[in-house]
């Protein structure tokens, strides 16, 4: 059984590192080979979603808070799923919502690393 400390702890500095805009940090947090569905059900991989997320100055973080987090373990591979609280804005639009979120991290050797994510909205 995988201690849920370290990967809750990763899905945590992950979510700092998009609120702070620390692209080197989320390089070494998501696997070089990431994918990500949106809640509008676009697929990004790892530099569309730095890009849209991260690197875009017409969008800025203020928080991202995991909550009720589930953990799955299947050998070096953990699903989490929770809800995530954003707070945001993309351009002149304002974001304060609930999804609920999965993600799929993986042991890479080098520490966990996020190989998917997907955000849904509720209801």
């Amino acid at each position: 059984m995988i201690e849920p400390g370290p990967v809750l702890d990763a899905a945590r500095r992950r979510a700092e590192a998009l609120v702070n805009k620390d692209v080197d940090t989320l390089l070494t947090l998501l696997h070089r080979n990431f994918l990500y569905v949106n809640a509008s059900g676009e697929v990004l991989d790892r530099e569309q979603y730095l890009n849209a997320y991260v690197r875009s100055e017409h969008v800025r973080w203020t928080s991202q808070v995991l909550t009720e987090p589930r953990l799955a373990e299947g050998g070096a591979t953990v699903i989490l799923t929770g809800l995530v609280h954003d707070v945001a804005r993309f351009g002149d639009h304002a974001l304060d919502e609930t999804f609920r979120t999965t993600l799929t991290w993986v042991d890479s050797g080098n520490g966990w690393q996020c190989l998917g994510g997907n955000t849904m909205h509720l209801g």
